[in-house]
């Protein structure tokens, strides 16, 4: 081989191809790999999670949440993982929206979410 790579040490770093399986996020991990798997998708193809109103979301980045004696930010995102750690979910992307952040997106679900509930 031109750069000296020899066939083994090829075939050793090989994996395949990523699936739709693969960029799903599996809340049910202890937070570490939540943020490991998050970091190793990101910048593309992105790590996603389905959301209660049937939205696919696009996880940008995710940053361990402060403890409970340290929260004073309502409207932060956050994500409970498998060990029982939250995950604060700083940016996302929404279907048919751009790049928001966490806050962002919770705020206009609460707003979806109310407007919803005064129309019954």
């Amino acid at each position: 081989r031109e750069l000296g790579i020899t066939e083994d040490e090829i075939a050793r770093t090989l994996t395949r191809p990523l699936t739709k399986d693969d960029l799903v996020i599996d809340w049910s991990l202890p937070c570490a790999r939540v943020l490991d798997l998050v970091r190793s998708l990101a910048p593309q193809p992105l790590a996603r999670t389905d959301f209660p109103v049937g939205e696919t979301l696009k996880i940008v980045s995710v940053s361990p949440a402060p403890a409970k004696n340290e929260r004073g930010n309502p409207a932060a995102f956050e994500a409970q993982c498998g060990d029982g750690n939250p995950v604060t979910i700083e940016r996302l992307i929404a279907p048919n929206r751009g790049p928001m952040t966490g806050a962002a997106f919770a705020r206009s679900y609460l707003d979806r979410l109310a407007r919803s509930l005064e129309q019954r």
